[in-house]
């Protein structure tokens, strides 16, 4: 009897173990799976945060107004995409959760602008680039997009200015997670001085 007591206990602890792990597995891994994705979100959302000094448009901007080479990093899986026409360059990923309302529409990201689309700004006021997002929603999460245009930035009251241009060195489009960006030639076009940088998808 004694004997069959303790087979009967080690089942229930068998049968416990099992249970146990089987709830972790079913509960636990989705959580795990979100945290992550919320910490890549994050991450990405705040590389292309212009208050940061890390962020891709303040390495391009800075790479503008010096000769040189400079490299952004940004450690998540997505598509890197240069669009010389838009004079923009997009990175797109997959997340579990976003920081961008789920509109599927542009929408700006970070509050200095109202618009999504490449009007021109002034010295001395606006910023040389537009950064707006997006997420889409797909399958158990998100496409999410960010995007940045860079403008031709005017003299008050006057067509005379400047304008950083974005110029591909290789593809298109990268899966990479680095971006080489360097100084470019400096070339007039009417009253607007194009200030070229090229932008490397590695």
């Amino acid at each position: 009897m004694k004997g069959i007591s303790e087979i009967i206990a080690v089942v229930l602890v068998i049968a416990i173990a099992i249970a146990l792990v089987s709830i972790a597995y079913t509960w636990g891994l989705p959580l795990i799976e979100k945290r992550k994705g919320e910490t890549i979100a994050g991450r990405v959302h705040t590389y292309f945060n212009p208050s940061n000094a890390a962020s891709l448009q303040r390495k391009i901007t800075e790479v503008s107004g010096v000769s040189g080479t400079n490299i952004f990093s940004l450690d998540a899986d997505g598509i890197w995409t240069i669009n010389a026409t838009e004079n923009s360059i997009q990175f797109m990923f997959f997340s579990k959760t976003t920081k961008v309302a789920p509109l599927d529409d542009w929408i700006p990201a970070f509050g200095y602008t109202t618009a999504c689309r490449p009007e021109n700004g002034t010295i001395g006021i606006d910023m040389p680039y537009i950064t707006c997002a997006r997420a889409k929603s797909l399958g158990n999460g998100y496409e999410i997009s960010y995007k940045v245009w860079f403008r031709a930035l005017l003299e008050p009251h006057s067509t005379k200015g400047q304008m950083i241009k974005l110029v591909p060195e290789g593809p298109s489009s990268s899966t990479g997670k680095y971006v080489r960006i360097s100084r470019g030639s400096v070339q007039q076009a009417g009253d607007l001085t194009l200030i070229e940088v090229k932008i490397n998808l590695g």
